[in-house]
């Protein structure tokens, strides 16, 4: 029957969770907040249920500039960074890995946070999931910095960590352990307008925000029935690795052996992008990217090609439509959604964040047992510089 006639429906309320509630989970110890430091933050409590997806970390710093006292035998003097804010989303840049454990079992372990998450966001996020990282410090241009040089930022769990982005579902009774290791510079997480000596940037505090959840007694006896049975729960998600190649030949093409990958582990989107002289540089933001007038790429798994045919791309002639299309299409293949919004336009695509994406998620059957060779060629019109 139609709903349009279904006049006698009573509402429906769902009273399974009793109790919704944050709890504050501090680093094992909170005074390792510098550079190369490890800081851990571990969950032991038996008997819990706790939602991953909606956690996040509150991270507490200041950008601030130390210049030499005016007069001689004088301490520095401590003001504010006028000229430089943490870049877009630079709270990723503060920290050159990420590892999560569950049940003392390392289920994902992300490398470059900065590298890998951003160019994830700008081609798998939605203009409405975007507009909810404005307190991670986004869209570009905008920045948390305030007047005094302080910051007070929110990283979602689910931006960092792929389990975090596709499991919704609570954890039972599992132990967490998550470690974060700071980066051994800062100059990625700040940008400049223009070269300002004496900047220097520091965490003063992290803490971890976990969900935990409270249910009913029948939805409580019925978790215990399934933990009763020792049945394995899956977490299916997607894991993203990170490759780079420090500099390139000074040549139009390349051809790039990235790994060789079990069949279960080979890729089903590719993410590739340039960058020029942006690394340790604070004058250009190393959360953008340049296209270098890359005119067509190419990934192969052994000998299947994505996409089939070549492109002949031009930057300069604002003929880069493939491109940008390609990444349109990403954005639908891995939402799952019809026609999602996209985050960027077209000339921003070209302007700052020029990401070349590949959908290889449809391929053709190989021996489960075999490996699989995964290059990547690019060509562009004038040699990389």
């Amino acid at each position: 029957m139609s709903t349009l006639l279904q006049i006698r429906q009573k509402p429906v309320f769902d009273g399974s969770i009793t109790r919704y509630q944050e709890q504050t989970i501090n680093p094992s110890n909170p005074l390792a907040l510098s550079n190369n430091d490890i800081i851990q933050f571990a969950v032991n409590q038996s008997d819990s249920l706790t939602h991953l997806h909606e956690s996040y970390f509150l991270i507490t710093g200041k950008l601030r500039k130390l210049t030499a006292a005016a007069a001689a035998g004088g301490n520095p003097v401590d003001s504010v960074a006028a000229n430089t804010n943490l870049t877009n989303s630079g709270v990723l840049h503060l920290f050159s890995r990420a590892e999560l454990k569950i049940n003392n079992l390392t289920v994902e372990s992300v490398i470059d946070p900065g590298l890998t998450c951003i160019p994830k966001i700008f081609t798998t996020y939605t203009e409405s999931e975007i507009k909810q990282l404005v307190t991670m410090g986004w869209p570009l241009g905008s920045t948390v910095t305030s007047d005094t040089g302080g910051f007070n930022v929110r990283l979602p769990f689910s931006v960092l960590f792929g389990l975090g982005y596709d499991v919704t579902q609570v954890l039972v009774n599992a132990k967490i352990e998550i470690l974060l290791t700071r980066a051994r510079s800062d100059d990625d997480a700040q940008h400049s307008t223009v070269v300002e000596a004496g900047v220097y940037l520091k965490v003063e505090k992290i803490v971890f925000k976990l969900p935990h959840v409270a249910v009913d007694d029948k939805s409580r006896l019925a978790l215990l029935k399934i933990i009763e049975k020792d049945v394995p729960l899956n977490l299916t998600f997607r894991m993203w690795d990170h490759y780079q190649i420090p500099s390139l030949p000074e040549t139009t093409k390349h051809s790039w052996s990235i790994k060789t990958s079990s069949h279960t582990e080979s890729p089903r989107f590719v993410i590739f992008f340039l960058q020029t002289d942006r690394s340790g540089s604070k004058t250009k933001s190393s959360s953008e990217f340049d296209h270098c007038d890359l005119r067509n790429v190419k990934l192969w798994l052994n000998n299947e090609s994505f996409p089939q045919e070549d492109m002949d791309e031009n930057f300069e002639k604002k003929d880069y439509a493939q491109f940008y299309h390609m990444y349109l299409n990403l954005l639908k293949s891995y939402t799952n959604m019809r026609d999602p919004a996209p985050v960027m336009t077209f000339s921003e695509y070209k302007n700052a964040t020029p990401l070349f994406v590949i959908d290889c998620s449809h391929q053709k059957d190989r021996p489960k047992h075999g490996g699989i060779d995964v290059r990547l060629d690019f060509e562009a019109r004038k040699s990389f510089p």
